[in-house]
């Protein structure tokens, strides 16, 4: 003899919304905001950068990332190429991209560039171009590990 099982109407809607509303769950906090993944940026970097003309092969120095005051889908990056604490390059936060469109800084360096920031927030890897205002563009890769 065949077992017949019977659903009732409003269990497999239920069971659906369910799954639904915790896969929706789950996918914010993967993802989280701009102004999350900016607070988990912020602060002291060691900036590990190989340039292609102007400096010396490899150079080591630090640099410091906080939020932007008035754009919260912005970050700034003091001492950004080793320009200096006093000079900040603004960079665009788009999930765990960072993207800095093309500006011109104090000194009459011109930077454009992106960066990735990794899964844990821990390290960001770069590829940008520094115009020092010469006409020579210096192509460098740089990786940012948080201290």
């Amino acid at each position: 003899m065949k077992t017949k099982i019977l659903f009732k109407p409003f269990i497999l809607p239920g069971i659906m919304l369910m799954v639904l509303t915790l896969s929706c769950e789950e996918m914010m906090d993967t993802i989280g905001t701009d102004t999350d993944i900016r607070e988990k940026i912020e602060g002291q970097w060691r900036c590990d950068e190989t340039s292609e003309y102007y400096k010396s092969t490899a150079e080591i120095f630090s640099v410091y990332i906080y939020p932007h005051p008035d754009d919260s889908s912005k970050v700034l990056i003091d001492n950004f190429y080793e320009l200096g604490y006093d000079v900040s390059v603004v960079a665009a936060l788009s999930n765990r991209s960072l993207y800095i469109n093309s500006q011109t800084v104090e000194g009459g360096f011109t930077v454009i560039g992106s960066g990735t920031i990794s899964s844990n927030y821990n390290v960001i890897e770069w590829n940008y171009s520094v115009d020092d205002g010469s006409g020579m563009v210096d192509n460098v890769t740089a990786t940012f590990t948080k201290l």
